[in-house]
């Protein structure tokens, strides 16, 4: 049950702090790349992984009583399948890194829906990388997204559509 070092791992203190409490969870492998006790608002990482509700912490899921927690692409989704449509590049929603926000009115991704809403129907679909990159940030800290939190899923994007060849 000890490390190498003979002292309890982070997941070995809380598992144990749980048991004693009667709380039980179930038990990740130490392989499992999904975060040991589920995503929570503001956690960045693959849509795939942070969408389903079964990798969701307790109190933030994609329910009314959680706030309707829900995973927003950095990159407009809707955009970046017609960007890669007409770029000839291997966009995957599921593969694409995103942001678990609060959806219900008043909360940042409704916010940031309402502004992308808005932004379309003026600019339509046409734009190109750079600028959804800059409007994309842009809404996220309007919508009271951490700044912080906000430029790590903004970096991962980046490392994302380079690695597709989107800026070059």
């Amino acid at each position: 049950m000890r490390g190498k070092s003979g002292k309890l791992t982070s997941e070995q203190l809380h598992a144990n702090i749980n048991e004693r409490a009667g709380i039980a969870f179930p038990q990740r492998s130490t392989r499992s790349q999904l975060k040991n006790g589920g995503y929570i608002v503001e956690d960045v990482d693959l849509y795939k992984k942070m969408s389903p509700n079964k990798n969701r912490a307790l109190g933030f899921r994609n329910t009314k009583n959680d706030g309707l927690v829900q995973a927003h692409h950095a990159i407009q989704d809707e955009w970046a399948k017609i960007w890669a449509k007409t770029s000839g590049n291997n966009y995957s929603s599921r593969q694409a890194p995103s942001i678990l926000l609060k959806s219900t009115s008043g909360e940042p991704h409704a916010i940031i829906s309402a502004l992308q809403r808005a932004r379309r129907r003026n600019e339509g679909f046409s734009t190109n990388i750079i600028y959804e990159f800059n409007i994309s940030y842009k809404e996220m800290i309007e919508a009271g997204v951490d700044l912080k939190v906000a430029k790590k899923v903004m970096r991962e994007a980046y490392r994302y559509f380079d690695g597709l060849g989107g800026f070059k």
